[in-house]
């Protein structure tokens, strides 16, 4: 379901077409879209899934952006304006709001189909001086893995109430972290940890219920990659602006910036490169062997 606007027109139509499997008729779609954005037009994708799943949400969706369509004058886009794709961030940005650059996109929901980040609860353990430490890394562990170390870190501190800056309590947490490890409690992968093998292939998770978002780095390489896949299959292919876009707004972020940007689009490079997904024309879609 496509909406267009022509930037010269006063008023808005739909225009509704079944979506073609056919690699032939999905290049048309992609054509035609930047064939329409060339000439000026404004485009909002209704995705299929999204609609048979919640399709209150998507009228919503399709009259914010209606909304915003009639706010807009009718001029032709610039130069600028038709090579931002709502990925990165201008150069006057400062490097501490780089991860916060907001798209000229309506908002999105996270998709349905990743899971919601469940976080640890410690309410059993007593916040004397790191009292029953390793139960506290083994429950963070096994119930949010797999996960950046630094943020098991920073979840003890808070549970323990220390000050992050007290070296002494620092070093007690990563010999904390050292020792499960090392007696093969909890297992390690580049910096992230893991309790169970089924956690590095483990759907990609949203906040949900948690609000609070994880920072990119945080979010491990296989997580990302699943994330991006699922993405791609929900779109049915798009281009790689569309993909990174769709593929953090469904991890939570709303806004993307440089630091989101980049690293989404080396694991979309990867995943290029070792052949997982391909481009066809102008688009990336799963490779189907």
């Amino acid at each position: 379901t496509l909406l267009y606007r022509s930037p010269s027109w006063s008023s808005e139509f739909t225009c509704t077409s079944g979506y073609h499997s056919s690699p032939a008729a999905r290049d048309r779609d992609w054509l035609r879209q930047q064939v329409l954005e060339g000439l000026g037009w404004t485009i909002h994708r209704v995705w299929s899934t999204s609609w048979v799943r919640n399709p209150d949400s998507e009228i919503e969706a399709i009259e914010r952006a209606l909304e915003e369509a009639r706010k807009r004058p009718a001029y032709a886009f610039t130069e600028t304006e038709q090579q931002d794709d709502g990925v990165g961030e201008p150069a006057s940005h400062s490097a501490e709001d780089s991860s916060e650059i907001e798209p000229d996109r309506a908002p999105v929901e996270n998709s349905p189909a990743f899971e919601e980040y469940t976080q640890a609860s410690l309410k059993g353990i007593r916040r004397g001086w790191f009292h029953r430490l390793d139960d506290a890394i083994f429950e963070i562990v096994e119930v949010e893995g797999p996960i950046h170390q630094d943020a098991v870190v920073k979840r003890l501190f808070d549970h323990y109430r220390e000050d992050g800056r007290n070296p002494q309590a620092r070093h007690r947490i990563d010999s904390g972290i050292r020792s499960a490890v090392s007696s093969r409690h909890v297992g390690r992968q580049d910096d992230f940890l893991w309790r169970r093998k089924w956690q590095l292939t483990r759907k990609p998770r949203s906040p949900g219920q948690v609000g609070e978002k994880r920072r990119i780095e945080h979010i491990s390489t296989t997580e990302l990659r699943m994330a991006i896949l699922m993405t791609v299959r929900e779109m049915f292919g798009g281009s790689e602006s569309e993909i990174l876009r769709q593929t953090a707004r469904n991890l939570g972020y709303q806004r993307t910036g440089s630091t989101i940007s980049r690293r989404l689009g080396g694991v979309l490079t990867e995943m290029l490169s070792d052949g997982q997904l391909i481009r066809s024309f102008d688009s990336v879609v799963e490779h189907k062997p």
